[in-house]
Parts: structure tokens; sequence; C-alpha cells
């Protein structure tokens, strides 16, 4: 290389060397100041009722890029509740291999919620849904740090959640006549949002009917509710025959995702999703997801029937 050229790259060198140093923040800085707050979108992250105690939108910042950025809150729980419910979204591109990580301690200093989705290989999903239910929440401050090494856009959101069932009417795909959720009292109430092309609520199928077959009607009923209504009560009847299930099961109404049952009971979960109602019809238990064993799952019914 000529002297002149190469004191040309060596000027041009520092001086992208300069820009770097005045546009990326230190790990302290980024630390504390990585994630700038912005408006909500017109459409609220998350359609639901209940309490909510914390919900914040944050916005990519360009350090992401390069190193790991970390955004710290904490939120109160005043009051008690039948469980909180914590939601993480993000609108973006996940790049593989990099930090993505969501962590909740409690007041007593307890992690509860460790969602680490670092080095995972998918490269999207924007939108993506983790839900996390904490039962029984102590009171106190919860603290929330979320790490990221991506530029994508965060929304966090932390709800206490109690309260009476809603109602709903569904017409059952089995010809077993009506489901009504205001005639149940007295009785456990599991209902289970699904949809059938849902690979996971297929294979939570021989669970439910262990379960439904192990105590008798007057003290626990299922309902499968098909949230995805594109498809037809013709699909739910066939999901459930092929499936051996011989409970309530129906489609919900409206558009998809957006029906009456979906929207008083999913809560932006995805499928599965399933919800317990007490006798006395409070609901005091929801998890989205597949991994939930048939033992958890049927010592929560009977803690639910112990409350008669």
């Amino acid at each position: 290389m000529q002297p002149r050229s190469f004191a040309l790259a060596l000027a041009l060198a520092m001086g992208l060397a300069s820009v770097l140093a005045l546009s990326i923040p230190s790990s302290e800085e980024a630390q504390f100041h990585g994630y700038e707050e912005v408006a909500p979108p017109a459409r609220p992250v998350i359609e639901a009722a209940d309490d909510t105690l914390f919900e914040q939108r944050y916005a990519p910042h360009p350090a992401a890029i390069l190193m790991p950025v970390t955004f710290e809150g904490d939120f109160e729980v005043a009051r008690d509740y039948a469980f909180l419910e914590i939601f993480l979204q993000y609108d973006g591109i996940l790049v593989a291999g990099r930090a993505f990580q969501f962590r909740v301690t409690d007041p007593n200093g307890q992690t509860v919620v460790d969602f680490d989705a670092s080095g995972a290989t998918a490269m999207g999903d924007s939108g993506m849904w983790a839900v996390h239910a904490l039962r029984n929440p102590p009171l106190g401050t919860y603290a929330v740090e979320v790490t990221i090494s991506a530029p994508v856009t965060v929304a966090l959101k932390a709800k206490g959640v109690t309260g009476i069932a809603a109602d709903f009417a569904l017409e059952d795909a089995l010809s077993k006549g009506t489901f009504e959720m205001a005639k149940q009292r007295g009785k456990v109430v599991l209902v289970d949002l699904f949809a059938t092309w849902c690979g996971p609520c297929k294979e939570s199928m021989p669970m439910l009917a262990s379960l439904y077959g192990d105590y008798a009607r007057a003290d626990f009923e299922i309902v499968s509710v098909d949230v995805d209504t594109e498809e037809t009560q013709d699909d739910v009847r066939a999901f459930m025959e092929q499936n051996g299930g011989t409970w309530y099961a129906g489609l919900d109404d409206g558009a998809p995702w957006r029906g009456t049952v979906y929207r008083s009971y999913g809560n932006g979960g995805g499928v599965p999703t399933l919800v317990l109602i007490d006798p006395h019809g409070v609901l005091y238990f929801r998890h989205s997801g597949s991994d939930i064993t048939a033992a958890e799952l049927r010592a929560l019914v009977d803690e639910g029937l112990a409350r008669r």
C-alpha cells in the first residue's frame, strides 16, 4: 500500500471509530438507559380486563445490534390476587444466537419468571407472547429486567387476576346440547381453548380424557372451545372424535381469536390455554402452553373442589 493510501485508510478508520464511540453507549450506560419509552400503539397490546399493574413499550436501541442492552423496571402488588400474569411481546426479527432474556423477581428476592430465548435458532415470529402465571402472588414490589441484543420493540405487561368468570353459551359440536357457564355453579369447570390444527392441543387430549373420566359430572366439567373461527363445527366434531374427546366442544363466535370466549378467557395467550373456574364461579387458574402435567392439573381440580 502506498503511504498516501495508508494515511487515508487510517484516517477513515479513526473517523469511524470516533462515530461509533459517540453513538454507542458504554455497557453501564446501556444497562440503565438502553431503551427509550415510546407511546403505546393505537390498539392495546393486550385486550383484557382485570387489574393492570405494569405496562410499558420500549423502542429498539441502536446499540442492541452490537451489544446486550438491559431495561429495568418494577411494579407493586398491593392486594391479594388469585394469580399474577406477566406478558412479553416483541415486534421485529430475533436474530439467531443473540441475547433475549426476561426475568421477574418477587418481593422476597425469588426469581419467579426466567424466560431465556438466547441462542434460539428461530429467526423471527414477531408478536409471539410469553405468558407466565404466578399463583397467589406475595404482596410487595416486583423487579422486571429485560436484556436483549436484537433491534426489536419490546412490550411488557403485568396483571393481577381475580373475579367471577364471564358467562357464555356454546353450541356443542357433538350434539350434547348447549353448554352454559352460568349453570355450572357447584362444580369445577375446565375451559380448554384450542384449534384443530394445533399439535400441542392434540397431544393434550389423552390427559384431558383421563381427567374427565376421573370425576363425576356433578363435580367436574370440561368445555373445549375452538378459537379459530375460520374452522367449522364439523372440524371440531372430527377433532374430538379422532382424539377421544366426549365432553362439550364447539366453535367460538366472531372473528378468529376475537370471539366471546377467547376475549373473556384467552387473555392474549395462544393455544392451548387451560382455564379453571371454581364451584363459586371464580376464575382461579389460567395457563397457556403444553408444559403442564396430568398430576399438576388433577391437583388444581382437587383444589377447586375443596373450595365448595
